[in-house]
């Protein structure tokens, strides 16, 4: 039987390869909660040309494979797709069942509420015993969800929370974990930011120690180092920072052993005027340059679309 096997990354890749020696495996390599997603039949060029500029990594070849790949499900007798619960990985599960959709027989999902990633050969397995089969109402689902994460302004991926989303039991969450990565409304942080500016508080100065603390701050860890240090480095860098830096060094992966040492070794401390913003007395978005993506939207100064986690509501520009 001819199985394709569809997961999050290369590590639950690897692991799912030795298990299922028969069976094609393919990583989702894309971390869709950073960076543009818009609605475009280039999304594929988009994303990696984020990522390259990004990251220096050449994502190109890759999406293509994919996405050659994906225009000959057919030739599988089942597909099956295996994701986690967390953020990374349910905006991953949205983009593939969209693609999916109308295309595909005889897939099922494997939904973990573990990390894949962190299993070997001799447990990941276990997952695949409540596997159960796509349905037309996650289909529809992903369809919609995917299209509202897309949109040029957050108001349609905001409206998924007043919908019934447990077809999908963890998209909930993810809608609202996604939402907490705007602005806030007051502060200018986003969640992500506002963690880092508690655990500096706190004491924690190196960045490894700052990124150990945060991952026990989410209850479903989505965000790996490389993308946690490019925030923290942003808060050092802005017009207004909100953090001092022993050194000058930024996190740059592909620079060598010597660069990634230096940053690694590299202190944060709260300011002034971060303790300011961590008490909701000053606000980040509107001291700084604000220019970033949140799924289809262009977060900027003129574009400043906030969230308010307390109330859950949004706000416009």
């Amino acid at each position: 039987m001819a199985e394709l096997i569809i997961t999050n990354g290369d590590s639950a890749g690897e692991c799912l390869k030795e298990v299922y020696p028969d069976a094609i495996v393919l990583p989702w390599r894309d971390l869709l909660h950073e960076g543009p997603v818009p609605v475009s039949d280039e999304l594929s060029s988009i994303r990696a040309k984020y990522i390259e500029k990004q990251w220096g990594v050449d994502a190109q070849a890759d999406f293509d494979d994919r996405d050659e790949l994906l225009s000959k499900l057919s030739k599988f007798d089942r597909i099956s797709l295996w994701f986690e619960h967390d953020l990374y990985d349910q905006l991953q599960l949205l983009q593939v069942l969209n693609d999916l959709n109308t295309k595909s027989a005889n897939v099922l999902l494997v939904q973990a509420d573990d990390y894949l990633g962190q299993d070997g050969p001799q447990t990941i397995g276990c997952w695949l015993d409540g596997a159960e089969p796509i349905t037309q109402a996650q289909y529809n689902l992903a369809k919609r969800a995917w299209w509202a994460f897309r949109q040029d302004t957050p108001e349609d991926w905001v409206g998924l929370l007043e919908m019934d989303l447990s077809a999908l039991p963890h998209l909930q969450s993810s809608v609202l974990r996604m939402l907490e990565e705007l602005p806030s409304a007051p502060g200018g942080v986003s969640r992500t930011e506002r963690h880092i500016l508690e655990i500096a508080a706190k004491g924690a100065q190196t960045p490894g120690e700052i990124f150990k603390v945060y991952q026990s701050c989410e209850d479903a860890q989505f965000m790996g180092d490389w993308s946690f240090f490019n925030r923290l480095d942003g808060l050092t860098r802005n017009k207004c920072p909100v953090l001092g830096a022993s050194t000058n060094a930024k996190f740059t992966p592909l620079e060598g052993e010597d660069a990634i040492r230096a940053y690694l070794n590299t202190s944060f401390e709260l300011n002034p005027f971060g303790q300011a913003v961590l008490a909701d007395e000053e606000d980040y978005a509107d001291a700084n340059t604000i220019d970033y993506w949140w799924g289809g939207v262009h977060i900027t100064n003129d574009n400043m679309w906030r969230w308010d986690s307390d109330t859950l509501q949004l706000a416009a520009p």
